[in-house]
């Protein structure tokens, strides 16, 4: 794990960390989640993104069908400049110092100048955002920090204030599913209360989940022992823990009764509507979140915050085309919404559209020039123009870099 001040980090830096994710965790998030077929997994703190990319490579090992999941993989980070690097996914000899040998060549094209590309169908798997860990703007569904099933923020709270560690704490709580795992250093732990969670043994880490200690049995058993062999070349093989199935898919409610009643307007009913719609998103219900954000456009069709919405919730679903769509509405009722210009350059860019994702880049540079860097951006977990800005700068900074490393 890295630090987001010093971001010192390396591909399966830790082993221990590693192993336990690989042997343990993983493969019994996979058996809960299989007739699911969805996961969510954060790196709080991912500095320049090698430890949300380790936990892509090992899912790809871990998921036969892979292409059949729905996976969220979030890495979130203070530092605009490492989310740069971690977002252009290239990187030296020096992110391998300490890793496998069949890493590189598996999931890295080889660039000049001794660097390493990810894989972009890996790459895809995976997405960053800046999120300071102080500010209450956590869980949510509009910065993708809610229903997760597994976080990993180690060595970041070592640098907070003793009074901001409970409620960063108990924020990750909120955004953790019933059963969810939190995984953290043994150090900064060891000062912590951790209310509402169980504390599971586990060798070198501190390992907490949510709720009781039902289907945390099995993780204890796995010692320094178990876990010596390391990162082995080749498919993994593992036994799956004992865990309850989930139900066979998320279903597709039935449309929800009408709410208008005696005394009560069409706004009252369409603000209840996209309450719920937010409730059930941050909750993970993403079917139910949808079917309630559709039913409060129903009533204010020119909310523009009603379709940034469910343009967030369409994302999470992976339909991008839809989520286009949705945040083309957005911009119809209000050109000037700086986070739907920023979330569709995204989306283009990640469809492989360079010249429609930088005329929204260029859009935002332009709406952000003449706002107060201090400014908080609506609708976007608390992001200020100058943080912005500085993830738009250090965007721009690698991309040149990386023009002139492919040239030579």
């Amino acid at each position: 794990m890295a630090s987001h001040i010093n971001g010192e980090t390396y591909f399966f830096r830790d082993h221990g960390q590693s192993d336990l994710l690989r042997l343990r965790l993983l493969p019994e998030l996979i058996e809960r989640r299989r007739n699911a077929k969805s996961l969510r997994l954060w790196s709080a703190g991912c500095a320049t993104g090698e430890e949300p990319y380790s936990m892509a490579i090992l899912l790809h090992r871990l998921i036969p069908d892979l292409a059949d999941w729905r996976i969220t993989i979030l890495g979130t980070d203070i530092n605009p400049k490492f989310l740069a690097r971690a977002d252009a996914g290239v990187y030296s000899e020096w992110s391998f110092r300490d890793t496998p040998d069949w890493v590189k060549p598996r999931y890295f094209e080889a660039c000049s100048d001794n660097r390493y590309e990810i894989h972009p169908w890996l790459k895809r798997m995976v997405s960053f955002a800046y999120l300071n860990l102080v500010d209450d703007v956590y869980p949510s569904v509009l910065n993708g920090t809610n229903a997760m099933d597994l976080i990993v923020c180690r060595n970041v709270l070592l640098y907070f204030a003793p009074a901001r560690i409970p409620q960063v704490v108990q924020r990750f709580h909120r955004a953790l599913l019933e059963g969810g795992h939190l995984v953290m250093g043994a150090v900064e732990a060891s000062q912590i209360t951790f209310t509402g969670f169980t504390h599971v043994p586990a060798p070198g880490v501190a390992l907490y989940r949510k709720g009781s200690t039902q289907a945390a049995q099995g993780i204890a058993g796995v010692d320094s022992r178990t876990m010596s062999g390391g990162l082995a070349d080749g498919p993994f093989v593992v036994t799956a823990p004992a865990a309850a199935s989930l139900a066979s898919s998320i279903p597709v409610p039935a449309p929800p009764p009408p709410l208008v009643g005696a005394g009560r307007s069409r706004d009252d009913d369409a603000q209840a509507a996209g309450l719920l719609a937010h409730r059930h998103a941050n909750l993970g219900e993403l079917a139910e979140a949808l079917v309630w954000c559709e039913r409060a456009l129903a009533l204010a069709k020119t909310d523009s915050a009603l379709h940034f919405l469910r343009a967030g919730i369409l994302q999470e679903l992976q339909r991008p085309n839809e989520a286009l769509l949705a945040l083309r509405n957005v911009l119809f009722l209000d050109p000037g919404h700086v986070l739907a210009h920023f979330t569709m350059a995204n989306l283009y860019r990640r469809q492989d559209q360079p010249p429609a994702a930088e005329k929204h880049l260029a859009n935002v540079r332009r709406l952000l020039a003449s706002r107060d860097k201090n400014e908080e951006l609506p609708q976007s977990g608390g992001l200020t123009v100058g943080r912005l800005n500085g993830i738009l700068d250090a965007t721009k900074g690698l991309a040149a870099e990386k023009e002139v490393v492919s040239h030579e």
